[in-house]
């Protein structure tokens, strides 16, 4: 973890250090900066100077707009743009970005949170908050990178001016107050009936007050960090909803003198957690805002209620302002310990005087339980800055309780070292990461950083010297020509740019690329279609050298029909001396079809058998007898499914006896039978199927002829009581055992 957490991560008090003075800085900076005035320009160039202006303005704004979408970065996915490479996992606990669904486009940068809560012992905390001059650069690179798309190369005026053009602008971004201002350099000569004139200097503004949706998204982080609004609510609902019944959650603290015996399961709580995060998490508002609701007449226990809901650490104006809180379930993570595997219980001490005493035994049930709880909430600016203008700004923060704590305050967290850099208060306009080394999370090898020029260069058709570069395009399955695949070429992470859409060739009779390209050393051709998948070939070019690359097979992503049936787990049970043992396990001859309450959730990862091989992942729940499918591709796959039984089972009270009475030999004269009560556990996650990388499960292309796929699942027995939980555990064993019983068969 602490490796993965180098990477553009930041102690979360420096964090607040740094907002604070590097704030002051940038205003300072900004009050004693000069105003730059708009460049005038003779009245027959105004057309040309504002239709430039109006390209800057209109980029600008789209990427403001995504900028907010993604909390605070344009396109995460792109290191160099984003000037970070971020640790990325669909898995909500496992990533510096948070998901709202399986497509990449839908992350949302992190602005407090931690790795890995199940795992760590430091428990580092982390933000991925951007800061301005990082926000400043990327609308300058991404308004410099598409401009010249914008400008179209200048088709309106080609009919009365020639215009000869700069290979790229450069653009200088400013945050201010209330808007965005746009400072563009970019050289053109013009020639208009003889006359030669120039222009260079190009100037807008656009009026979405990012700053003002920047400091208040900061805000919301430093107060979560500061008072731990999102953890004193789970303390406070775990209190309110706790006690000892197996239908609450389990206590903070509580204890009981008698043989009855309480029981959860770690499924069941983290089931009426996520039920109490969804009903409360999005009550969470902001005093002033648009969608602030006052409740009165409140009990004193609604009241202290509130109070946890009602976070009143924003000022100003914010009568056109909505702020919402939304928890994503799919990242909810929970542990209570102490546990044994799935069962929860007290500590059991009995008070024995040994065998001397004529006194019963006295037992004392501790029900002290520690909570371990983490999961995503988005939060959404939403503003009207203009009459029916909106704008949203969208982040994520992680609330994390360790061990009943707030994640600051467990391990003496709050008195880890501050890093403090004072090159983050520098105001640049350059590329601030020039020179600094970038960590691969995966492998801990440093990179340096290049410079990325604020125009791509590397996409201008001056820069496509190679020779020709020839590729076809094939449907894998058929081996036919593969039309309306969309090409492009990246060069490492510097720089992508689109080849375009590639299509039949009647000289040719294929689908064929002939064409040059930029020069780039171990570089890429990717290649993309609707219901294929992504295909990555290697490439390097070199000036004036022709190269031809063969054939480019993709494959088709496959839908197929899906069935998933079960095989039950029996237990070899021998009576010895009085006493049923279990010697072993059998599988059923014969696997039945999934029951009307069962569910799996099935997950099929394929390993990738190459540095350019796209990951590709399926997940596909099935519920009971309903039909279902799931697309595949050849490969070798990891997999994983989880079998849900809905209607659980139940641990019927006095099915195990414990001794509460021993004579003065230390023989035991008298026996209780425990639990006292019925344990009902449901739903119950009692089954499913685990193929690891070691031994995949392998699909090839012949497979995927066949139009039907059996999936199979191991159901655990019943546990006649509670030494039996732990079988669940024994669930990757059975699957090796019983393999080639259990792997997946096409029909």
């Amino acid at each position: 973890m602490n490796k993965k957490s180098q990477i553009a991560i930041f102690v979360v008090l420096a964090l607040i250090v740094l907002i604070v003075v590097g704030i002051f800085l940038y205003f300072y900076l900004q009050k004693n900066e000069p105003e730059q005035p708009r460049v005038e320009v003779s009245e027959e160039l105004e057309p040309l100077q504002q239709f430039i202006e109006q390209c800057m303005n209109s980029l600008g704004r789209e990427a403001v707009i995504k900028l907010g979408q993604h909390g605070g970065y344009i396109n995460p996915n792109d290191p160099y743009l984003s000037g970070r490479i971020f640790v990325t996992s669909y898995d909500q606990k496992e990533s510096d970005l948070a998901y709202l669904s399986r497509d990449p486009d839908s992350a949302i940068a992190y602005w407090y949170y931690s790795f890995s809560l199940q795992d760590c012992d430091n428990c580092l905390m982390m933000s991925q908050a951007p800061y301005i001059d990082e926000i400043e650069r990327q609308i300058g690179i991404y308004v410099s990178e598409n401009i010249y798309e914008c400008l179209n190369d200048f088709e309106d005026f080609k009919s009365t001016l020639s215009i000869t053009q700069s290979d790229y602008m450069h653009v200088e971004v400013t945050l201010r107050d209330n808007d965005i201002v746009l400072a563009g350099v970019y050289p053109l000569n013009i020639t208009m009936l003889d006359t030669q004139q120039s222009m260079r200097d190009f100037y807008t503004e656009v009026d979405i007050p990012l700053m003002k949706y920047y400091l208040m998204a900061l805000n919301i982080t430093s107060n979560e960090y500061a008072t731990g609004y999102l953890e004193n609510l789970n303390i406070f609902l775990i209190n309110s909803y706790s006690g000892l019944s197996s239908d609450m959650l389990p206590p903070l603290y509580s204890y009981s003198n008698n043989y009855d015996i309480i029981f959860w399961s770690q499924q069941s709580v983290m089931h009426k957690i996520d039920d109490l995060l969804n009903a409360n998490i999005p009550l969470l508002q902001v005093p002033g805002t648009k969608n602030f609701k006052d409740i009165d007449g409140l009990s004193k226990y609604e009241e202290n209620f509130v109070k946890f809901l009602n976070l009143g650490f924003l000022e100003g104006d914010l009568k056109n302002t909505e702020i919402s809180f939304n928890y994503l379930s799919d990242g909810l993570y929970t542990k209570i310990n102490p546990s044994n595997n799935e069962i929860i219980g007290p500590y059991q001490d009995v008070n024995d005087a040994g065998s001397v005493s004529l006194l019963p035994p006295r037992q004392v049930n501790t029900y002290e339980f520690f909570y371990d709880i983490s999961y995503p909430v988005i939060v959404e600016i939403k503003d009207e800055y203009a009459p029916n203008e909106f704008y949203s700004f969208i982040f994520a923060i992680e609330s994390n309780t360790k061990q009943n704590l707030k994640l600051k305050d467990y391990w003496n967290a709050s008195l880890k070292p501050i890093y403090f850099e004072q090159q983050y208060f520098q105001r640049v306009f350059n590329d601030p990461l020039q020179g600094q080394k970038i960590t691969d999370p995966a492998t801990n090898k440093q990179y340096e950083y290049k410079v990325r020029p604020s125009d791509t260069l590397f996409c201008r058709n001056s820069q496509r010297i190679s020779g020709d570069v020839q590729f076809r395009v094939l449907d894998a399955k058929t081996e036919q020509p593969l039309n309306n695949v969309i090409a492009k070429i990246g060069c490492g992470n510097y720089a992508s740019c689109q080849l375009g859409q590639l299509k039949y060739n009647d000289t040719y009779k294929s689908v064929m690329f002939n064409n040059k390209l930029p020069i780039c050393l171990n570089g890429y051709i990717q290649l993309d279609k609707q219901g294929y998948q992504t295909k990555k070939i290697p490439v390097t070019t070199e000036q004036g050298i022709d190269k031809n690359l063969g054939s480019a097979y993709i494959e088709p992503i496959l839908a197929k029909n899906l069935k998933i049936r079960k095989y039950d787990v029996k237990r070899n049970v021998q009576y010895i001396a009085g006493n049923y043992i279990v010697s072993g396990y059998t599988l059923s001859n014969y696997s039945v079809p999934l029951g009307v309450n069962d569910t799996v959730i099935l997950t099929l990862t394929r390993i990738n058998s190459g540095a350019l091989d796209m990951p590709f992942s399926k997940t596909v729940i099935v519920e009971g007898k309903e039909n279902a499918s799931i697309d595949l591709i050849p490969g070798r796959y990891e997999v994983k499914a989880q079998l849900i039984d809905n209607t659980g089972f139940i641990i019927y009270k006095e099915c195990q006896e414990m001794c509460v009475n021993k004579n003065l030999l230390g023989m035991c004269t008298e026996y209780k039978k425990i639990p006292d009560k019925n344990i009902e556990i449901t739903p119950a996650l009692w089954g499913g199927i685990e193929f690891s990388g070691k031994m995949p499960f392998i699909v090839s292309r012949d497979d995927l002829v066949n139009d039907n796929i059996e999936f199979y699942v191991i159901r655990i027995p019943n546990p006649r009581c509670l030494d039996d939980m732990k079988e669940i555990s024994m669930l990757k064993g059975f699957s090796s055992q019983h393999r080639f019983k259990l792997l997946p068969k096409f029909k």
